[in-house]
């Protein structure tokens, strides 16, 4: 039986889901699986409700914790090299102790280990494990987030050539496979690099919760009214301070604003956070409900989305990147308003799921959400969405991918 280590040092946003997902593939798949992050025990406690105690008994996990300069002015550099080399002692120690063998690597955000020039000498010297890694963002330059982009393909290798990314790391002997959520960098990265690039479903989780007292409070409040929620992290980055001027200028609409989520978080500034604070204390209009607390689990996340009548995913700053939450309006059939100029515009339009708007300004967005309500979506293909990113499909896509990877050991 092959063992396989999940590392991530990150436990924010949607991390410890990825964690869940791609270990509950891999026990499914009869893999023995090494949880490497911040709480394992989370992560063991949420797969112990839904798999067998056969598929349990073959997960483990050992907590790690965020390497030192992370977070500080460490230059790209020095801060790829520390990540290597804390990831191998991590493992090795492992290894060590317990006398088990890891036969694979899987870094679920790989490009912690490819800022700046890495000298590739000291990587191959430090890090002698077989492994492959998942962009979970795959960064552009910083004119690409200034929503003035019109030629990806040309700003994908700008980033390349700028080192933004340094892809010769993935050339190694032991990098089997590089994957990412963004299908539009496939064929960029692939004449980028040597290795197999893969593209990850945004798969997601289907449970409900009907026991949640936040999701009755938001239906009570809503008397009746349509709900826009915003779920998850509260930050500019997800457009908090413009979901909130959307509610100060639709009082008199039969609209009910709710923003559910963490307000101090890791992308948070202390300015950007005093402001929040500020701006949900002065907050009174009958018209919105702010939880600022992190939502208990995916569950209850679900059933959240399950209640409302539109998503609000006006991302700032955001226009390259993929998102989870397109996965899980188009399960619960639930039509969405994305940033214009990005990949969430191509996949709300390609597939006729929601509207597009201009992030930021607070009036474009009630456009659009005039428009779903008023027209509804015209031949909205949910199904085929979620089908081309359900937990079947990706355990297929990660089962025949480790049988390469693994193939010859």
């Amino acid at each position: 039986m092959k063992t396989i280590a999940l590392y991530d040092f990150n436990w924010h946003g949607h991390h410890p889901s990825y964690l869940q997902i791609f270990a509950g593939s891999l026990l499914r798949d009869k893999f023995r699986v090494i949880l490497f992050c911040q709480h394992p025990e989370k992560i063991v406690a949420a797969l112990g409700k839904v798999l067998s105690p056969e598929q349990m008994s073959r997960i483990e996990g050992h907590r790690i914790q965020y390497p030192p300069g992370n977070g500080s002015m460490v230059t790209a550099l020095v801060q790829s090299f520390i990540n290597w080399r804390q990831a191998a002692d991590d493992l090795t120690t492992f290894q060590n102790n317990t006398g088990r063998a890891v036969d694979f690597v899987l870094f679920l955000k790989v490009e912690d280990y490819c800022r700046g020039v890495i000298p590739l000498t000291a990587v191959r010297r430090h890090f002698a494990f077989r492994w492959g890694g998942l962009f979970i963002h795959l960064d552009l330059p910083r004119q690409a987030r200034m929503n003035l982009f019109s030629d990806r393909r040309l700003l994908l290798r700008h980033s390349l050539k700028s080192g933004l990314h340094n892809f010769s790391v993935f050339n190694l002997p032991t990098c089997r496979f590089v994957g990412t959520l963004q299908e539009d960098c496939i064929d960029d990265l692939k004449s980028a690099i040597t290795t197999e690039v893969v593209h990850f479903p945004e798969t997601t989780f289907e449970a409900t919760s009907s026991e949640s007292p936040l999701v009755r409070r938001v239906q009570e409040m809503a008397q009746g009214r349509k709900i826009v929620a915003l779920l998850g992290v509260m930050d500019r980055r997800k457009g908090i301070f413009t979901f909130i001027d959307m509610a100060r200028r639709c009082q008199e609409r039969n609209w009910f604003f709710t923003a559910c989520g963490e307000a101090k978080n890791f992308w948070t500034s202390p300015r950007d956070l005093e402001a929040l604070q500020e701006a949900i204390a002065s907050c009174r209009e009958g018209n919105i409900l702010i939880h600022p607390e992190k939502i208990a689990d995916e569950a209850e996340l679900n059933a959240l989305i399950k209640l409302s009548d539109a998503l609000f995913c006006v991302y700032e700053n955001f226009p390259p990147y993929s998102s989870n939450f397109l996965t899980k309006a188009a399960l619960f059939r639930k039509p969405v308003i994305v940033g214009k100029y990005g990949l969430l515009e191509k996949r709300v339009l390609g597939f006729g799921t929601g509207k597009p708007a201009i992030p930021g300004d607070a009036g474009s967005c009630i456009q659009a959400l005039d428009e779903l309500f008023s027209r509804g979506l015209e031949n909205p293909q949910f199904a085929p969405y979620y089908q081309r990113n359900s937990a079947k499909y990706f355990d297929g896509l990660l089962a025949s991918l480790m049988e390469r990877c693994l193939k010859g050991s």
